[in-house]
């Protein structure tokens, strides 16, 4: 369990600080014998406060409050001259000494810990497909009813929120979709929202609604709504709504990147947020963290300041150098209250400033509001805005990407080029909004068939880049030949009549194609021969 291994690592921790004091007293002799000497002055105020920021976060608040005295008494060994009084060097002394025997005498549970307890998880998983829809417009609640099954929801109709209130209590949906307005009132909707967050209900709450002006979106966020749909509803919007609402497509974990010199420290918070359903990976070393970054790409990184060769600050400058690593939020923890320095920290690349101890859901909180900005704000960069794959763009940097990590590994990697045939008769017959659905459908089916590694990318029009890491051109062609067939019995419904589409594909790999151009190429001409072949079907290259 989490807190088994957090008490582990506060017992380890509580094993270390003799061997800390030690080194701290070591450093305060050779400071006291060469108070020129500016390296070991340096590193007495390094270890010092590394002490502040550990002995509060595993939960010694008086070992804390020593060491944040003693490193308030060594302040002037900051300053020009780099020395200390003699009063000053006596109450130094002093306190070390009461330091040491204060651990001399205490035992890795001799205070409360409390800290770890009660810290639920934070990401919530699939909570199934039963919707309730709350709407007294009858067409309207059909149509979202018949489209919802369409994408593999059960939707149950309501005509008022009182009844749907009642059901929910005794058979809990995935999610309510509820109108805002009805003839018990203006906000009748959002009265049951409210109710319902007050008796603590955990479900998501949609508001879909024609109003659209500033007094009805602050009531519902008085209200604790999850969503706000403006009618008319744009009914794949709402879809990838209510899949996010609903847990129904898992998401990659974000990723974090823990820097600190501190392995214990970098441990707690590694832990605190894999909890979270964060993926982490730890620092000690700074002058590592730009292969780190390479690597591991890293959505946020949380970064001590006080570091010895490179500290945070001069680290996050040299992040900041590297135009991939612009936009990826830098959240600094120290144990340092300074205004002045944590602007200073600020000012050098960083977004957030935590200070040192900090209770576990509070990194938490921080860390999640930063990285769903994150990743959205990323999202609306390298996302199509009709199908939600990756744009041209991103997809061609992202088999790049792949393309490099395959020769390192030594894997095999293929892509394929997908088009929907004949499209153009659809969108003459049918309309472009019917294209558009049919062009949305098949980009929905590929990212729920395809493995979390693989990748979509709208290439153009009704043309696809799919991305295959670690997977040959056969075992490609059979999975997307799946999916092929899947997808030719899709019906869609339209006034002038009902309807089927198929598309042609072309797959290649890495084994005969060294880059990413020669690869696309290969794919895009065997996409040609399964077109001049009949049409629905796959090509090899």
């Amino acid at each position: 369990m989490i807190e088994n291994r957090l008490r582990e690592l506060r017992r380890r921790f509580f094993q270390e600080l003799p061997d800390r004091l030690e080194a701290i007293r070591g450093f305060w002799v050779a400071a006291l014998d060469d108070a020129d000497e500016e390296a070991s002055a340096t590193a007495l105020k390094h270890h010092v406060h590394s002490l502040v920021g550990a002995a509060g976060t595993f939960g010694f608040d008086s070992l804390g409050a020593g060491a944040r005295a003693l490193e308030e008494l060594l302040t002037p060994l900051s300053g020009p001259d780099r020395s200390l009084d003699e009063e000053t060097v006596k109450q130094v002394s002093r306190l070390l000494d009461e330091i040491m025997t204060e651990i001399a005498q205490a035992d890795s549970d001799s205070e409360d810990i409390s800290l770890f307890n009660g810290f639920p998880f934070v990401r919530r998983g699939y909570r199934g497909s039963t919707v309730f829809v709350v709407e007294d417009e009858d067409a309207l609640a059909e149509e979202i009813r018949a489209q919802l099954a369409y994408y593999g929801y059960d939707a149950i109709v309501f005509k008022n929120p009182e009844e749907a209130g009642a059901r929910a209590a005794t058979q809990p949906p995935a999610l309510i979709m509820l109108d805002i307005m009805f003839d018990a009132g203006l906000d009748a909707g959002l009265d049951l929202a409210k109710r319902m967050r007050e008796e603590n209900a955990d479900i998501p709450i949609m508001a879909l609604t024609a109003r659209a002006d500033f007094d009805a979106r602050l009531k519902a966020v008085r209200a604790h709504v999850d969503a706000y749909v403006v009618k008319p509803i744009d009914m794949s919007e709402l879809i990838d709504q209510i899949d996010q609402l609903c847990g129904s497509v898992e998401k990659d974990p974000y990723r974090v990147l823990v820097v600190d010199d501190s392995p214990s420290l970098s441990a707690f918070f590694s832990e605190v947020l894999e909890r979270a359903g964060i993926r982490t990976k730890m620092v000690n070393d700074p002058l590592f963290t730009l292969d780190e970054i390479a690597e591991f790409r890293p959505e946020l990184i949380l970064m001590d300041v006080y570091m010895p060769l490179c500290s945070g600050i001069e680290l996050a400058a040299i992040i900041r150098q590297q135009a991939s690593s612009l936009g990826t939020p830098i959240v600094f923890l120290s144990s340092e209250t300074s205004l002045d320095h944590q602007i200073n920290a600020l000012k050098a690349g960083g977004d957030e400033f935590l200070t040192k101890p900090i209770l576990p859901e509070h990194l938490v909180t921080v860390c999640l509001s930063r990285l769903t900005r994150a990743r959205e704000t990323r999202r609306l960069i390298t996302q199509d805005s009709l199908t939600g794959a990756l744009n041209h763009t991103a997809g061609t940097e992202h088999l790049n990407t792949e393309m490099v990590r395959t020769a390192r590994e030594g894997q095999v990697l293929s892509a394929a080029m997908i088009d929907i045939d004949d499209f153009k008769s659809i969108n003459d017959r049918f309309g472009h909004p019917t294209g558009d659905r049919v062009i949305r459908t098949l980009a929905r089916l590929l990212r729920q068939r395809l493995r979390r590694s693989d990748a979509v990318s709208r290439y153009g029009g009704e043309e696809f880049l799919v991305i295959l890491p670690d997977t040959d051109a056969d075992s490609a062609r059979a999975i997307l030949d799946e999916t092929r067939v899947e997808f030719s019995k899709i019906r869609f419904q339209h006034t002038a009549g009902v309807f089927t589409s198929t598309f042609s594909g072309g797959v290649g790999d890495t084994s005969s194609n060294r880059s990413a151009s020669a690869l696309t190429k290969a794919a895009d001409d065997a996409l040609y021969r399964a077109k001049r072949s009949g049409k629905n079907r796959l090509c090899g290259s």
